[in-house]
């Protein structure tokens, strides 16, 4: 077996049935397989994902967690995932901090904080990001987190008042 992520995690060979651990987190159990597959794991360090967004207004240690997802509904939050709280047109995601903390979150994103959400925070030990916009700074961590998908694609803009549809059927063949 083959472990690889992204981030801080380095690419690993293990035997069936060992634990992979870093810092205090088990990544993954494997099972015992003749044929050899790779895994592909999202991992990565908080520390790394604060210095590559530039976010400097920050309370908590982020050395030694770990994220292995991004979330924005609080439902959906597991163990060491990150949740952003974002402002919506129905609800404010702010109104389920507590919520992704019970659920597991190593980290929240969040535009505005009260004395609430800061003891909910300090008493779970859960790093508390604030930024301008969370909505803005989830997608430049998710970019940095999946590696860069934007960059991967390949984008042709067609405009025109006549043949837009002919022209994308002749490129698409």
């Amino acid at each position: 077996y083959k472990i690889s992520g992204s981030g801080n995690i380095t690419s690993q060979s293990i035997k069936p049935g060992k634990k992979i651990n870093t810092g205090q987190v088990c990544l993954l159990e494997c099972s015992s397989n003749k044929n050899t597959s790779t895994i592909k794991l999202n991992w990565m360090k908080l520390s790394e994902i604060i210095k590559y967004c530039n976010f400097n207004d920050f309370e908590g240690n982020p050395e030694g967690v770990l994220v292995n997802s991004i979330e924005y509904d609080s439902r959906k939050v597991t163990k060491n995932s990150l949740f952003a709280a974002i402002k919506g047109f129905k609800t404010d995601g702010h109104l389920f901090i507590e919520a992704a903390v019970n659920n597991g979150a190593s980290a929240v994103v969040i535009e505005e904080t009260d004395e609430k959400i800061d003891e909910c925070l300090r008493k779970n030990n859960i790093v508390k990001i604030k930024v301008e916009n969370s909505r803005k700074s989830m997608a430049v961590i998710s970019d940095l987190f999946y590696g860069y998908p934007s960059k991967k694609l390949k984008l042709i803009g067609v405009t025109g008042t006549k043949g837009k549809t002919s022209t994308t059927f002749f490129l698409k063949k």
